[in-house]
């Protein structure tokens, strides 16, 4: 890791080499540890409680490399480590290397100090809200103990008090060994979803970060993944609707000329509350919207339940309790890749930067029960248009491979499919899509009227740092999110996305996943 600037996804994601140094582990600004005790094979210490971490990974190739040095991967608890350091008895040190010892750690504490200013800026903007139309001002006296705006003083007290409220959820199925989701209350997200195949490999098969306090923040996790998106996913044209006659302006983090997933803080940069008393199977959130967040009229009281039993994951959202009339989409964000993170993770252990990258979904077969879509504009704005699928790159009616369509006949996925809008009046479940590959098989149901398949076009091997030190290239996951049509609060054709006082929105998922031989 190079000195300086640091983002606290830098820290979460990356190696982090310090301790004992002598002026030749300098080398090209990278920190190589020396520390004289041994570890044991495959632990590592954990910076904060200084305690062996048995989750993380030791470099087995450094070693080899340097016998007389060991390297260790601090885990991410970022951005503050305990960086002073070891001291040894050796009297044998040159005044030049202890010259290099006393440059390298001050450059290590300066390098940690200004991550923690720019943090401080970070969260500053991450509080902020603009004056709206209808709105408002979103912040208030009356934060909950998590707002960021309580704390923008003191980053260290902003990330220590959020890491206390920040809990993972880990949902078992009890009927059917094999499948084990884990939940956090840090965006709602699913961060991981462990899945043994019939020869008894498992795979963690979502993307995602190590640190569920990275699901918060805007750079670290701008692909939104695992996340619960809302007031309204997707995007909405301009950033304004019309509701009741009167106009109201929403955020526009879309490249500053739309609205995108609920804006700079949409639901996914929230710690969502937990209802009642968790069980082994099953998790329920909540998150209370005010009136003018993000833009949006009203207050709103919204919920997402995790429930895994018999190898099916039940999600549901609801919202609910609606001040006045407001538009609402909820929708999941999370990432599959069916080839897992294993081999990739391997790799970047051992050193090899290109194979560290996580394997494209190019290899899946995909189908999606449409016989339509919602063509879109230049900035993936839907026309108002429902097209049938017939002869076009859309067709995906019979499980295609992605790699047989992207990139010949189209660049990549992010577009609406037209489901069963009938049984989505009704409330009714039906097949949404099929994803297959390495003999894993997920049919995905719901009650909405829409999927968006989004092929991961936007991620990049060199932004994009994810669990366990894997980079995720473009195409690295694909993205299945049941939800209205895109921008359907400002075209009358599609279906309502209006919840009014006294109503009730309810939106099922259900997930079910299966082995084949």
């Amino acid at each position: 890791m190079h000195l300086g600037f640091l983002r606290p996804c830098d820290l979460a994601s990356h190696e982090m080499h310090l301790g004992f140094l002598r002026p030749c582990d300098l080398n090209g600004g990278c920190l190589l540890v020396r520390f004289p005790p041994p570890l044991p094979p495959g632990r590592i210490i954990n910076p904060l409680t200084r305690m062996p971490d048995d989750d993380a990974i030791a470099s087995p190739s450094s070693e080899a490399l340097h016998p007389s040095r060991r390297r260790v991967l601090l885990r991410a608890q970022p951005p503050f480590y305990n960086t002073a350091p070891y001291h040894s008895s050796s009297s044998s040190m040159s005044p030049i290397g202890i010259l290099g010892v006393t440059v390298s750690s001050c450059a290590v504490a300066y390098s940690v100090i200004r991550s923690s200013f720019w943090i401080g800026r970070k969260l500053r903007r991450f509080s902020r809200r603009s004056q709206h139309n209808g709105g408002g001002n979103a912040d208030s006296t009356d934060d909950p103990p998590w707002s960021v705006s309580r704390h923008t003083k003191n980053s260290l007290n902003t990330r220590l008090e959020m890491s206390k409220l920040v809990k993972t959820f880990v949902l078992a199925d009890e009927k059917r060994v094999g499948i084990e989701v884990h939940v956090t209350n840090a965006g709602a997200a699913v961060t991981k979803l462990l899945w043994r195949d019939a020869d008894g490999v498992v795979e963690d098969v979502v993307l995602g970060h190590d640190n569920p306090l990275m699901y918060l923040d805007n750079a670290c996790n701008a692909p939104y993944f695992g996340v619960v998106v809302g007031r309204v996913a997707n995007r909405i044209a301009n950033g304004e609707f019309t509701l009741d006659g009167k106009q109201y302006k929403l955020v526009k983090n879309d490249n500053g000329r739309n609205h995108l997933h609920g804006g700079k803080r949409g639901f996914d940069r929230q710690v969502w509350s937990v209802v009642g008393t968790p069980t082994s199977n099953k998790v329920k959130l909540r998150h209370t919207s005010k009136d003018g967040e993000e833009g949006y009229p009203g207050n709103v009281e919204v919920t997402v339940e995790y429930a895994l039993a018999e190898g099916e994951l039940a999600v549901t959202f609801e919202a609910f309790e609606a001040s006045q009339p407001t538009p609402i989409n909820l929708a999941s964000h999370s990432y599959f890749n069916l080839n897992g993170h294993t081999l990739a993770a391997a790799a970047h252990v051992a050193g090899d930067a290109r194979n560290g990258m996580l394997e494209t979904v190019l290899n899946h077969a995909v189908s999606v029960s449409a016989d339509s879509y919602t063509p879109v504009d230049e900035h993936l704005i839907p026309t108002g248009e429902v097209a049938s699928v017939s002869s076009t790159p859309f067709d995906l009616r019979h499980l295609t491979k992605l790699a047989e369509r992207i990139p010949h006949s189209i660049d990549g996925y992010d577009h609406n499919f037209v489901l069963d809008v009938e049984a989505s009046r009704q409330g009714k479940l039906s097949h949404a899509a099929t994803v297959k590959a390495n003999k894993r098989r997920i049919d995905l149901f719901t009650t909405a009227p829409g999927v968006q398949l989004y092929t991961g076009n936007f991620l990049d091997a060199n932004h994009t740092m994810g669990k366990r030190g894997v980079k995720y290239p473009r195409h690295g996951g694909l993205c299945l999110e049941t939800q209205n049509f895109p921008n359907a609060v400002n075209e009358s054709s599609f279906p309502n996305a209006i919840l009014k006082p006294g109503e009730k929105y309810v939106h099922r998922m259900l997930y079910k996943f299966s082995n084949e031989l």
